[in-house]
Order: structure tokens, then sequence, then C-alpha cells
């Protein structure tokens, strides 16, 4: 239930939906978005491959690549961007492995 809301309301959110009428689109959504999982649970064979991918996908990014876009972020707005750029060479270069680790993941998860 948690991830399907998140599911629901992240593409409400990029769908640019006003906060007063999301309430009335949450039936549509659920209904479109349940349906779509269904088709593809009745169609997808190995269910095993896609989690192998999410989680490659999604482990990298927890590990990797949000927390160097948090940090990067919370030096810029602190304004120490001209004293700390090592600290944002070092984040940008933890993002870089976390897309590279990412990208190894995927790949050999479908090569198996």
């Amino acid at each position: 239930p948690f991830t399907f809301t998140a599911l629901r309301d992240g593409i409400l959110d990029l769908l640019k939906v006003d906060n007063n009428k999301k309430q009335e689109y949450f039936p549509i959504a659920t209904f479109i978005l349940l349906s779509i999982v269904t088709l593809l649970a009745l169609i997808m064979k190995d269910v095993g491959f896609v989690l192998s991918i999410s989680g490659a996908l999604f482990s990298c990014a927890l590990m990797f690549i949000i927390p160097g876009i948090m940090e990067i972020s919370n030096i810029k707005k602190r304004e120490e961007s001209r004293r700390n750029t090592f600290g944002i060479v070092v984040n940008y270069g933890l993002i870089g492995i976390g897309v590279v680790m990412a990208a190894l993941g995927v790949i050999v998860n479908i090569l198996k």
C-alpha cells in the first residue's frame, strides 16, 4: 500500500495536478495504475528479473546517488560552495560511482 500510494502521488505530481483536485483524481489514477500493474503481472513470466533490476537500480540510488545529491544541495544552501569545492567534487564522484554501479548491476542481471 505504501509504495502504491507513493507511485500514485508521484504520478499526479509529475502531471502537475493541483492539490485541490488531487482527491478527485485519486479513484481514476488508482484504477488506471492498478490495471497497468495487473496487466504487467499477467504478461510477465519472470518477476525475479524485474526485482533484480529494480534492486540494482534502487539500492545504488539509495547508497550512492541520493546522498551525494543531498550533500551537494546542503553545501550550496549553506553558501559554502566556493570554500568547499573538494566536498562538491567528492560528492559528484560518489554520484558517478553510483551510476556506474547501477549500470553494472543492470548489465549483470540482463546477461545472467
